[in-house]
C-alpha cells in the first residue's frame, strides 16, 4: 500500500520492486490493489465549509488576540505583587473561569478538522476493508482451486439443480467438507456484516456436513442455505443441452466465480450494498480479481451477475458465467418445488 500511495523511501521502493519482479503472486496482488483504489482517485466531490463559518473562526481569533493580550497585562500586574503564604493564597484563591472564547475557537477547529478530514478518512476506511475483502476473495479462490484440481473434469464445487444441496451457498459447504474451509468468518466481507445476531453466530460456526443438512429439518436447511455462503455470491452453473451442469476450471479470464457483494433486487433495480455503494470485487476463473463498478450502463460480454438472458440464474452456455447469493436457486425455483 506505500508503494501505491509514494509513502515509502528510496530503498523499501528497490526492494519491494525487486521483489515484484521475482513473484508472479506479488505482482497479482499490487494490480489488485490498485484497482481497488481508483475509486479514491476518481473522487473529485467538492465539500463546502457551513455558511459563515470562516467570518466565525476569524472573529473568535481576534477575540483570542485580545485574552491573550489581557492575559499578558495581567500577568506582568501580578508579578509586581507580593509574594503570600500558602495560607494566605488558600483563603484566596479561586479558579480562573475558562472563557466562552476559547471553548468557541477549540469547537470551531474540531468542526474545520471534520468538515476537512471526515470524507478523506471515510474514503481510506472503505478502500481498507475494500482490500480487506478483496484478500478474503482471493484466499477462498485458492480453496476453488485446490477443490477442482482434485475432482473429475476438474469442475468447480458443485451447485444441484434441484433438491436441498440446490443454493449457491453450499460451495461454503463442499469446501469444508473437504477440510480446505476451516475459518467461516472468512466468508464474511467487511464491508457487508450480516445485520441479525443468529445469522452472525451461525455463519461463524462450523458448517454442517453434507450429510447433517441433507437429515436437517427443512426449517434449519433453509436457515443454511441462507447464510453458508457468507456475504459472498458464487457461481450458479451452467446450462448445457437444456441440463444443468458445473464449470470445469478452464482458468478463463472472463468467467465470474465469485464476488464479495451479492445482488440484490428492488422493484426497479438491481443494487450491490458494499464498496461504495456501486460495485464489487469479483474474482475470475484464472484468479485475477477485479472491482467492478455497476450502474445501468454498464454493457459487458458477460456480466457477473446476471446471463445472456439478463437473469440472475444459471448461465445459458458454457460460457456464460452468473453469480447469487447464497441461497439462491440456479434454475430460480420456489423453495417447495426444489
Amino acid at each position: 500500500m506505500g508503494y501505491l500511495l509514494d509513502a515509502l523511501t528510496d530503498d523499501e521502493v528497490l526492494a519491494v520492486e525487486n521483489e515484484l519482479a521475482l513473484n508472479s503472486h506479488l505482482r497479482l496482488r499490487l494490480k489488485s490493489m490498485r484497482e481497488m483504489l481508483f475509486p479514491l482517485a476518481e473522487d473529485n466531490d467538492l465539500y463546502e465549509p457551513p455558511s459563515g463559518l470562516s467570518d466565525r473562526v476569524l472573529g473568535a481569533m481576534d477575540d483570542v488576540v485580545d485574552t491573550a493580550a489581557d492575559f499578558e497585562t495581567n500577568r506582568v500586574e501580578q508579578s509586581q505583587l507580593p509574594v503570600l503564604s500558602a495560607s494566605e493564597r488558600d483563603k484566596g484563591n479561586s479558579k480562573a473561569p475558562c472563557g466562552w472564547s476559547d471553548l468557541f475557537v477549540v469547537l470551531s477547529a474540531a468542526i474545520v478538522g471534520l468538515c476537512i478530514l471526515s470524507p478523506a478518512i471515510l474514503k481510506l476506511q472503505e478502500g481498507a476493508r475494500t482490500a480487506r475483502c478483496a484478500g478474503q476473495l482471493h484466499e477462498i479462490g485458492q480453496m476453488i482451486r485446490d477443490y477442482a484440481f482434485y475432482r473429475p473434469k476438474h469442475v468447480v464445487p458443485e451447485v444441484d439443480a434441484t433438491g436441498p444441496l440446490a443454493f449457491a451457498g453450499v460451495y461454503a459447504i463442499r469446501l469444508s467438507d473437504a477440510g480446505l474451509l476451516d475459518d467461516r468468518s472468512m466468508l464474511w466481507c467487511p464491508n457487508n456484516q450480516p445485520s441479525d445476531q443468529l445469522t452472525f453466530s451461525l455463519g461463524s460456526g462450523p458448517a454442517p456436513k453434507i450429510a447433517e443438512l441433507l437429515t436437517m429439518p427443512q426449517s434449519r436447511q433453509e436457515m443454511w442455505q441462507r447464510i453458508a455462503g457468507g456475504s459472498y455470491a458464487y457461481n450458479l452453473g451452467i446450462m448445457i443441452d437444456r441440463q444443468h451442469a458445473t464449470p470445469e476450471m478452464q482458468n478463463r479470464p472472463s468467467f465470474a466465480i465469485l464476488a464479495d457483494a451479492p445482488l440484490r433486487e428492488s422493484t426497479d433495480k438491481k443494487v450491490w450494498t458494499v464498496h461504495f455503494g456501486s460495485s464489487s470485487n469479483v474474482l475470475f476463473e484464472d484468479g485475477h480479481i477485479q472491482l467492478m463498478r455497476f450502474d445501468e450502463h454498464l454493457d459487458l460480454l458477460d456480466h457477473p451477475y446476471w446471463n445472456h438472458q439478463g437473469e440472475n440464474r444459471a448461465g445459458v452456455d458454457s460460457n456464460d458465467s452468473v453469480l447469487g447469493r447464497s441461497g439462491r436457486n440456479p434454475l430460480d425455483l420456489p423453495r417447495n418445488h426444489r
